[in-house]
């Protein structure tokens, strides 16, 4: 097995050496936080990640179907998710490649939803997670 450490932390600026881990996963977080984090997370990352280190960050769906968009807003609002609408709407790649990820060294991908059958009239045509991912060079 390979030992993994957990934790929670401040993600913007952790105590952990430089070039110290190998993965960085975060789950639907960066919607919990704001656009000036965002930047400091990946900076963070970047500067953690051992070469060859890789970042995952999973997030909410985005949608271009009104009613799961409605509803998406409608959430954000009455979970006072204030930054939730603006974090989907960003480019985190250009995020991302403007605080030093080198280009092309992040992309954007899709992870599937899962949902049990009487769920899925929630999210209507929303089928996947957005993912950014990040190698160091």
């Amino acid at each position: 097995g390979v030992p993994e450490h957990c934790a929670q932390a401040n993600a913007e600026r952790t105590a952990y050496p430089a070039e110290s881990l190998a993965l960085i996963v975060s789950h639907i977080m960066l919607h919990e936080t704001a656009t000036s984090a965002t930047a400091n997370i990946f900076r963070e990352c970047l500067r953690l990640l051992k070469p060859g280190g890789r970042m995952m960050h999973l997030e909410l769906p985005r949608t271009s179907d009104p009613f799961s968009g409605f509803m998406m807003e409608w959430e954000a609002h009455n979970n006072n998710e204030n930054f939730g609408p603006i974090s989907r709407a960003m480019d985190w790649i250009a995020v991302a490649e403007s605080v030093g990820w080198p280009k092309g060294a992040v992309r954007m991908d899709q992870a599937p939803l899962a949902f049990k059958p009487s769920q899925k009239h929630y999210v209507q045509n929303v089928a996947t997670w957005p993912v950014l991912l990040g190698e160091k060079p």
